[in-house]
């Protein structure tokens, strides 16, 4: 995580620089051809010289201006492209993990404690319980142990593993699958990385 937001930084610091090196260059052109223009035009007279010099830095102010704008949009959309490589970057691996993870005893003692703290009110009327098929064996030891029984379901929505207890007589929906966790995980680094673009 520190390495994405070190990446980033560094990113940000190197398109920064080159965007005030421009801007720097760009504001000594201005300041290049503003003293142009007053020398030409001190031949002329006062009124018109300064009319025509007023109006041409008028013009090469709106220019810069928009030019400036233009390399933050740039910029901008840079940074925006690669804080999106690296979220995606980091949660491929969290995905990669979570998937290895589901293939060892301790994913099966995670399942095994959470549905133990499963409260049995829970499971009274029309329920049931999801899986991903990868789990079926695991999942019909776990429905085995609870005291009131349930449907099992096998539901490929769940990719990574963990199960989803729908109580359709109590309208009670208990997501504990590590699809749900690994989004909501996302959802809360994308609002408080502090990589957000302003």
């Amino acid at each position: 995580m520190q390495n994405g937001e070190e990446l980033l930084a560094y990113f940000q610091k190197e398109i920064n620089a080159e965007v005030e090196k421009e801007i720097a260059e760009i504001e000594a052109e201005t300041k290049r051809l503003r003293e142009d223009a007053y020398a030409k035009l001190e031949a002329s007279s006062k009124r018109e010289a300064e009319e025509k010099a007023e109006k041409e830095i008028n013009e090469l102010v709106l220019a810069n201006a928009k030019e400036i704008s233009r390399m933050q949009t740039k910029t901008n959309k840079q940074l925006i492209s690669k804080r999106q490589e690296l979220q995606d970057a980091i949660f491929a691996a969290c995905r990669e993990q979570l998937m290895d993870f589901t293939q060892t005893k301790d994913y099966q003692e995670w399942v095994n404690r959470k549905m133990a703290k499963i409260d049995p009110a829970m499971l009274e009327g029309k329920a049931e319980i999801s899986f991903n098929p990868r789990d079926q064996k695991l999942a019909q030891t776990c429905i085995d142990r609870l005291v009131k029984k349930v449907e099992l379901k096998l539901n490929d929505d769940i990719q990574i593993g963990g199960f989803i207890l729908i109580n359709y007589s109590q309208s009670i929906v208990l997501d504990e699958s590590l699809d749900n966790r690994l989004a909501e995980q996302e959802e809360w680094f994308y609002n408080h990385s502090g990589l957000m673009i302003k």
